[in-house]
């Protein structure tokens, strides 16, 4: 018995140091590609909306990419993602948000093929392409960052993550919003379409 309380005594600090050094580094990060803005757009990757209690991860993005626009650290957003995990096409109703929050319309697009991380910022980087948009950034929480920066590899792309300290000063309540538009019908998540193939 004393040896499991012992190895949860240790699972428990290196879990406290791994979040310490992610942390560490996200603002390491942040405060280093800060210096290189104005970028003229950044790519909020999408999470599954649930209508019924919108998950923190949404309300942290959307504040977090609202902070970056208004303080100029972006000219434009790009938030992305399909349908993946719920019927609300993810680019789409972020965009509403954006909408429904303030942010200028005309500096707001969506991307909506993907469905995953990594083909967020493959899709997101062609639709900056296509705009015309050169210097691009991906932002998004610490914890995204951690993994999609070692998947990766891309030249020219920067990442702004937010400081794990600022989540509790983004998890405001977001305005009421119509997500129709996003809502797809028959909808089919992505693990039973894989199983489909």
């Amino acid at each position: 018995m004393r040896y499991i309380l012992l190895l949860l005594l240790l699972l428990f600090i290196l879990f406290k140091v791994a979040i310490w050094n992610l942390g560490r580094t996200a603002n390491y990060t942040f405060r280093e590609n800060a210096l290189k803005a104005p970028y003229d757009a950044i790519i909020i990757p999408g999470f599954p909306l649930d209508t019924s209690k919108i998950h923190r991860i949404i309300k942290v993005r959307m504040y977090w990419a609202k902070k970056l626009l208004e303080s100029g650290i972006t000219r434009n957003i790009i938030f992305s993602g399909a349908a993946v995990n719920s019927p609300y096409v993810e680019g789409v109703y972020m965009k509403i948000l954006a909408d429904s929050l303030g942010m200028t319309k005309a500096h707001l697009f969506s991307e909506t093929q993907a469905l995953h991380g990594d083909e967020n910022v493959i899709y997101g980087m062609n639709l900056a392409k296509k705009l015309g948009f050169k210097k691009v950034a991906i932002a998004t929480d610490p914890f995204q960052f951690a993994y999609l920066r070692y998947l990766i590899f891309k030249e020219g792309i920067d990442f702004l993550p937010f400081p794990p300290d600022s989540m509790k000063a983004f998890e405001q309540p977001l305005p009421k919003a119509d997500f129709s538009p996003a809502f797809v019908k028959n909808f089919v998540p992505l693990k039973e379409r894989n199983k489909s193939e």
